[in-house]
């Protein structure tokens, strides 16, 4: 099976009712079909074991595009606000896929990796720029400082 319809029985099977989950997924369908893509051509790049390949999403949500990059084998840290991590089917998610939630609070300070460098293959961003409403310099230099050498971030 491949890795979108992988995210797509996950939402369709597993989709609480009183959820947003299937809604959100439905409307932005399109968009993760793309970075889906977007993963086909970024994994013929690396020259390494895709189980080496470490990814962090910043704004996991309800992990649909982390979803896809678990399904690919690629070691997966998620990032996004305790009030999504406490969400029963996230957790869930989260077990299922082997997928490594981070709880951070403060997009702005980002606490969970001040000492931490040359860490990720790749940074995703697809569910948080409206929410950088500080002055992201210090917070640019940070992600970068995550990046290992060629490391990529995708908007």
């Amino acid at each position: 099976m491949n890795n979108f319809k992988i995210l797509e029985k996950e939402v369709l099977n597993n989709s609480k009712v009183e959820s947003n989950d299937r809604t959100y997924f439905d409307f932005h369908k399109r968009r993760f079909k793309k970075f889906d893509q977007f993963l086909d051509s970024f994994e013929a790049k690396k020259s390494h074991n895709k189980e080496n390949t470490r990814v962090l999403e910043i704004g996991s949500h309800y992990l649909h595009t982390s979803i896809l990059l678990s399904s690919r084998s690629f070691q997966v840290d998620c990032m996004d606000v305790e009030e999504f991590w406490n969400l029963d089917f996230v957790k869930n998610r989260a077990q299922k896929f082997d997928i490594n939630p981070i709880i951070e609070n403060d997009i702005s300070r980002l606490k969970n990796f001040e000492n931490i460098s040359n860490r990720y293959d790749l940074v995703v961003f697809t569910e948080i720029l409206e929410h950088i409403t500080f002055n992201p310099i210090q917070f640019w230099k940070l992600i970068y400082q995550l990046l290992k050498p060629g490391g990529i971030i995708y908007i």
